[in-house]
């Protein structure tokens, strides 16, 4: 059985094709990753998808539906996330319908963080009995609470690092000020959501958080945790320089300049929160819960 991904995130759009083995071992066997930066300027004031992220999109999706591996595939799951079900207009994402031939699934927040979470568990075997799962994205941010090896909570909360930097921090660098407006309403947020609940380590997914260890591989491509306390000390540093700064930082990826320090913050936040004292990397994606549920139908 060939099964064909196509995840339209915030940030990029991504097209994965695995073999499902006997047994439900899945073998990735194609992967392709384009940044189109669909969210950006999308929380502005009356703001909508740029024509070019739009433009970078479709070209994406095509590139994709031009290739024989999709052409041979036996089933396809198309979602979307945050910027998507955020965007009033569904004329990119019928665009897209129309060229994959089949209907694109948007995801709800709770959706995500849920499909993140049985990801999580799956890629790691079950082998992680107790910490929080956070994955920031440019729309939203995931985060699930494992205790005893099961899913005690999984929650998307409106949190995004392009979000944040548009409609919160706005300057660069962001002004004190605006730094303390996002701690406030984040922990409200959190305790909206998570109230007392602590754990010693987390594991970080994805764009912010990847960028995060890219920078510590530089040196070292063996570190795979940090301390909270060295991830609070970075992200402060990072929120005093002004974009041209950040672009000189040995490792920094040019798409991620923009909403580095948001990201950031917003990881440094919820550790503070979670009076968490550690944080590992984990190669884990929402793509690994689409797995998970196809392997287990």
């Amino acid at each position: 059985m060939k099964l064909g991904i196509l995840d339209l995130g915030s940030n990029s759009v991504k097209f994965f094709v695995y073999n499902i083995l006997d047994g439900g071992k899945p073998k990735k066997i194609f992967n392709l990753k384009y940044q189109t930066q669909l969210a950006k300027n999308l929380f502005l004031k009356n703001a909508k998808i740029s024509q070019n992220s739009i433009d970078s999109t479709i070209h994406a999706v095509k590139k994709f539906a031009s290739f024989e591996e999709f052409k041979s595939l036996d089933t396809l799951v198309a979602v979307g996330t945050s910027a998507l079900r955020n965007v009033k207009d569904n004329s990119l994402k019928e665009n897209l319908e129309d060229i994959i031939g089949q209907e694109i699934k948007i995801l709800s927040g709770d959706d995500e963080a849920n499909l993140i979470a049985k990801g999580f568990l799956f890629k790691t075997k079950n082998k992680i009995k107790d910490g929080i799962v956070i994955d920031i994205g440019g729309g939203s941010t995931e985060i699930i609470v494992i205790s005893n090896g099961e899913i005690e909570i999984a929650k998307s909360i409106k949190f995004g690092a392009i979000k944040i930097q548009e409609q919160v921090l706005k300057t660069y660098p962001p002004t004190p000020e605006s730094i303390n407006e996002l701690k406030n309403s984040l922990f409200e947020e959190l305790n909206n959501n998570f109230s007392n609940i602590t754990k010693e380590n987390a594991y970080g997914l994805s764009g912010s958080i990847k960028t995060l260890f890219k920078l510590y591989w530089c040196n070292d491509e063996t570190i795979m945790s940090l301390l909270s306390n060295d991830v609070e000390i970075l992200a402060s540093k990072i929120s005093k320089l002004n974009q041209n700064e950040i672009k000189e930082i040995k490792g920094m990826p040019e798409k991620r300049i923009d909403i580095i320090a948001s990201g950031l913050l917003v990881l440094s936040i919820i550790l503070q929160y979670f009076n968490t004292k550690n944080i590992h990397w984990n190669k884990a994606t929402l793509k690994d819960g689409i797995i998970s549920d196809f392997c287990k139908n």
